[in-house]
């Protein structure tokens, strides 16, 4: 998704409202089952865009306590401003793909979890402890 800069200028504010399937299956912690929902306004600033609106998806991962994968619906809020770098400038649009993928790395959690209950795995005899006892005597 890109948005000319001179467009943006002339019209003061561009909808965005697309699919956007970068993280769709993607190997990071920032995947998603499907594209993600892009819903954004953005606003020419001084050298800079003002960006708001929200970011949908089903987001999968791995639990960090029972290893187990699962799958997460995540609403992202956006209200940022985007200060244009030099690419952007020279080249007079702004690669707004780039700044969803910032604004979901920041939000997908360092340690990610299945339930905020997970009990995890036993460090003795590896069972998964949200699905069985522990087996240690």
């Amino acid at each position: 998704m890109k948005v000319s800069l001179d467009r943006l200028n002339k019209e003061r504010r561009i909808e965005i409202d697309e699919d956007d399937p970068q993280f769709a299956g993607s190997p990071g912690r920032e995947s998603t089952v499907g594209p993600l929902r892009v819903r954004l306004l953005l606003r020419a600033a001084a050298g800079a865009v003002q960006v708001t609106g929200t970011l949908n998806g089903v987001f999968t991962g791995v639990c960090d306590r029972c290893m187990e994968p699962f799958t997460r619906e995540r609403h992202i809020t956006v209200d940022e401003v985007f200060e244009l770098d030099e690419v952007e400038t020279r080249s007079r649009e702004i690669n707004v793909s780039s700044h969803v993928r910032d604004i979901v790395m920041e939000q997908v959690p360092v340690r990610q979890l299945c339930s905020d209950g997970c009990r995890g795995i036993c460090t003795g005899c590896s069972a998964n402890l949200n699905r069985e006892q522990c087996r240690c005597t």
